[in-house]
């Protein structure tokens, strides 16, 4: 019966349902349709837009099954790149600038690029090929190292003056702390490395260096004087003082979001903050808790992992910031459920409440 024959679904709908399958599996989920036929080839080419390495993929036939994908999926604007072994014994370490002079020669126009768990970080010359091909790379991203050092975020700031966002956060060290400058440059990431990317990235609005142990207030004194376009900074190391922290607040005509320093310093030298995140936070001292002023602009609120924020500060807290929209407490088990009550009727237009634990009054 004519009637009953089942008609092929117009190319628009396959989309919609290839649209939907990235959304609820990511974007790594078009791969297998992708080799069903060339129609669903063409529409996965134009829906993907993200690609996500998988596990041990780099160690086979010399990334070829990376490189693969790079040919199948032409519209690429985001790579991430992790090496799925760190921290096990492996035969091969997989090599990370056998795999940059690929993405330089794809044709790719990425927009954001992330390195993750490398034990190597790439080679000077393996940054310059790729800036020299990425024009429009706005976010760079190079977590969690086995090393990072002065000569790598020079060379990063070299090749990609025109970065917007720059993570070298959780860097995994082991080093004699006994060693000095300058040989600590060859080892970590110290002000000094901080103090030359900072006059060669003029573009930068968001730069995180949590975990560095080298960074401290000069680190961010030259950020905020060189980077004068500074939206926020993520910062948390032992050499990092409330001095270094104030300077930036005076100093960063830009900044929203800050995550270093002492709670009630942020919300009173920078108005313009509407963000603040700290885990942990620092202890608070009574010159600064007598002096509150009153913060409107503030509506988020991070305080997780917090063993010494107490009823008492949080309901500071409260006062200071009226018009909070999102507090995360979670992980501060000397908060008591009366006085996350009491916040709540400080701040009438709280929508985001994260809590898990609190002792009873």
């Amino acid at each position: 019966m004519e009637g009953n024959v089942c008609k092929e679904l117009p190319e628009d709908c396959w989309e919609s349902i290839l649209n939907q399958l990235a959304l609820d599996h990511g974007y790594n989920g078009l791969e297998a349709p992708s080799l069903v036929c060339k129609q669903f080839l063409s529409i996965t080419n134009r829906l993907r837009r993200n690609f996500a390495s998988q596990y041990k993929v780099f160690y086979h036939n010399r990334c070829e099954a990376l490189c693969r994908a790079f040919q199948r999926f032409r519209n690429l604007k985001e790579l991430e790149i992790c090496d799925p072994s760190f921290g096990v014994v492996v035969d091969k370490i997989m090599d990370i600038d056998y795999i940059i002079s690929r993405i330089a020669s794809s044709g790719f126009d990425l927009q954001s690029l992330v390195f993750t768990s490398l034990r190597e970080p790439p080679s000077k010359e393996s940054f310059l090929k790729l800036g020299s091909t990425m024009r429009n790379l706005k976010i760079l991203r190079c977590c969690g190292f086995f090393s990072l050092r002065d000569p790598d975020i020079v060379a990063i700031a070299d090749s990609f003056p025109w970065l917007e966002e720059l993570d070298i956060s959780g860097p995994v060290y082991y080093y004699d702390d006994t060693v000095q400058y300058p040989q600590l440059s060859n080892l970590i990431v110290t002000d000094a490395g901080i103090e030359k990317l900072s006059v060669k990235l003029l573009a930068l609005l968001k730069i995180d260096v949590f975990g560095n142990g080298g960074c401290s207030d000069r680190s961010l004194i030259a950020l905020s004087s060189q980077c004068v376009l500074l939206e926020e900074i993520g910062c948390r190391s032992g050499p990092v003082t409330e001095d270094g922290v104030c300077f930036v607040l005076r100093h960063g005509p830009n900044l929203m979001s800050l995550t270093a320093g002492q709670f009630f310093i942020l919300a009173k030298e920078c108005p313009m903050l509407s963000e603040i995140k700290l885990i942990p936070m620092s202890e608070v001292g009574d010159e600064f808790v007598e002096d509150l002023e009153r913060n409107d602009r503030i509506t988020s609120v991070i305080l997780c992992s917090n063993w010494c924020l107490t009823d008492e500060l949080l309901k500071k807290v409260g006062v200071l910031c009226p018009n909070l929209h999102t507090l995360n407490v979670r992980g501060c088990g000397l908060l008591t459920q009366e006085e996350i009550g009491q916040v709540l009727k400080c701040c009438s237009q709280m929508k985001h409440l994260t809590v898990d634990y609190q002792k009873e009054a």
